[in-house]
């Protein structure tokens, strides 16, 4: 979704003669990506992060010492990228492996679109040969800057995190209650 905000902010500032293309009820057209790829993202985490048997064997004791909580009595969704097998080689799971690769294939061509979106627009709005008026480059400009720090937030406090949880137990890094805070705090506030 922030995606779309960017490629609509380059057609006005660097394409204006094509915002046309969103006149009436067009403008919904912008939500056919974003839409698309939240479909593929559900679908991937729903059915490549489930639960199953080795799942369960792998995090009880986790579960337990943690959350006091038995793996076989809550619902829970994650990845799994591979299990140690008896002679400790490295057993790869495959959906598993499948559903990160493409969660990360959806947050990069997002902040792909945004970051060369951005570039572009940027170099237009300071491009002194483009004829516009001081006013209307600077409400441009700000609306530009606006946009940027909108964007700043959910990449602080979205993409960052839930990158490094996807990424650090690929290389065996756990991260224990922090991967897991609200749902701690839920169950603490259930039993006051």
């Amino acid at each position: 979704m922030l995606a779309t905000h960017f490629i609509f902010r380059y057609v006005a500032v660097c394409r204006h003669q094509k915002l046309y293309l969103f006149d009436g009820n067009r403008i919904y057209l912008l939500f056919i990506p974003p839409v698309t790829l939240f479909v593929i993202w559900t679908l991937s985490i729903y059915f490549n992060f489930g639960p199953n048997q080795i799942k369960k064997d792998f995090f009880r004791e986790m579960t337990m010492e943690l959350y006091e909580e038995d793996i076989d009595m809550i619902a829970f969704m994650g990845p799994l990228y591979f299990i140690r097998g008896n002679d400790g080689e490295r057993v790869f799971q495959f959906f598993d492996l499948l559903g990160a690769s493409i969660s990360c294939v959806i947050m990069v061509i997002c902040l792909s679109t945004c970051l060369i979106c951005a570039l572009k627009t940027y170099r237009k709005l300071n491009d002194m040969t483009i004829q516009l008026s001081t006013r209307t480059r600077n409400l441009n400009k700000q609306l530009f800057w606006t946009l940027g720090l909108q964007t700043l937030l959910p990449f602080v406090t979205q993409y960052i995190p839930v990158g490094t949880m996807f990424l650090l137990p690929f290389f065996e890094i756990r991260f224990g209650r922090i991967g897991n805070v609200g749902r701690r705090e839920d169950k603490d506030f259930d039993h006051r």
